[in-house]
């Protein structure tokens, strides 16, 4: 599976991960245009109901924050 960068990838690329769900998937993306890009995984654990499992999962499978 190709990497799939959480700063800049589209709904539908993010969907591709098959980790989180869609209404995750609008979470992520909704914080990223309200703080700006990610400079760390601390970062993305912010996000509203985002745990340490699920960003652990992210970036077992493909996501990247670079």
């Amino acid at each position: 599976m190709p990497n799939i960068n959480l700063n800049n990838s589209s709904k539908d690329e993010l969907k591709k991960l098959n980790i989180i769900e869609e209404n995750l998937v609008d979470e992520l993306i909704q914080y990223r245009e309200e703080h700006g890009k990610f400079k760390n995984w601390g970062d993305v654990i912010k996000i509203p109901n985002f745990s340490q499992e699920i960003v652990d999962k992210l970036r077992q499978n493909g996501a990247t924050i670079e």
